[in-house]
């Protein structure tokens, strides 16, 4: 997520409400003005709310890699946004009128799959609304970052699936993104060493700063042979948002029995012929988890 503005108009003096919905599925990249289309929408108010719902305002919204595959109209573990459909993302946002006020009284904040829309009447045993909780020493939006989604995509996947421990050795590629740089987070915070890989000499400095071991730019000429020569000693976790060329060379440096965590594969999202690794038979002889 980038830097959030919150909204500033008041969305109940107007006669509509804007959403953005799918008009047509991308082959490859998303095609400005052809992807995605306005909808203007009546207005809603409290009167249209049933027992149990809400109508919250967005004010902020979650720009996530995952929305990629989303769009694809094939299997995955939700199903693809349907044409004509309003664009699905998390969004955090103020109740205006609630028919649920022992749970979410008016003014309070949440967040839920609203998508992407001015304002959204959701149905308060929706399993994915939930108030937020500011920490004393954080702000709201972290309820769509560090304590939201991709924190919690971090926390299991480093340390359930990646079970890191001191003394390992991680890998992070995407380290600089959302869900990357809490992971190098967690694994230094369990005592490994970790290498974070990002696309630029400026994060590849951000992500020293933040605690990495060491970090490189994989968009360096000579990154194939930096990467070998910080991989000496072999990975123990690889935590992976990338794919693509990235998962080939971390293969080819497994440990035996490491643990692989297949988080994203953002190399490949926009491919209309994406490549899967040539060395996979690793996983067999490395007896990769």
């Amino acid at each position: 997520m980038g830097n959030p503005v919150p909204r500033t108009k008041n969305i109940m003096s107007q006669p509509t409400y804007q959403s953005v919905v799918l008009a047509q599925r991308p082959k490859d990249h998303i095609i400005p003005g052809e992807t995605f289309a306005k909808k203007t929408n009546p207005m809603v108010s409290e009167k249209d709310l049933k027992d149990g719902e809400i109508l919250v305002e967005t004010l902020y919204l979650s720009l996530d890699p995952a929305m990629r595959g989303w769009l694809n109209d094939r299997r995955s573990y939700v199903p693809p946004v349907q044409i004509g459909e309003t664009m699905r993302g998390i969004a955090i946002g103020r109740v205006l009128a609630s028919k649920a006020t022992a749970k979410y009284p008016v003014g309070s904040y949440v967040t839920a799959y609203a998508g992407w829309t001015e304002l959204a009447i959701i149905d308060s045993s929706n399993p994915n609304l939930n108030l937020v909780h500011v920490p004393s020493n954080g702000k709201i939006t972290d309820a769509l970052g560090v304590v939201g989604p991709t924190g919690l995509t971090a926390y299991f996947g480093m340390l359930e699936v990646g079970q890191v421990k001191a003394g390992d050795f991680v890998v992070v590629s995407g380290a600089a993104g959302a869900t990357g740089s809490v992971a190098c987070q967690i694994a230094k915070l369990k005592g490994a060493t970790v290498l974070g890989i990002a696309g630029s000499d400026e994060k590849v400095k951000w992500l020293k700063e933040l605690g990495c071991d060491d970090a490189l730019n994989y968009k360096d000429a000579n990154f194939a042979a930096n990467f070998k020569a910080s991989t000496k000693d072999l990975i123990d976790v690889f935590f992976d948002n990338v794919g693509g060329d990235v998962l080939e060379l971390a293969l080819s440096r497994a440990k035996a029995h490491s643990r692989f965590v297949m988080c994203g594969a953002i190399s490949q999202y926009n491919s209309s012929q994406p490549q899967g690794p040539k060395n996979f038979s690793m996983v067999i002889a490395m007896r990769i988890k």
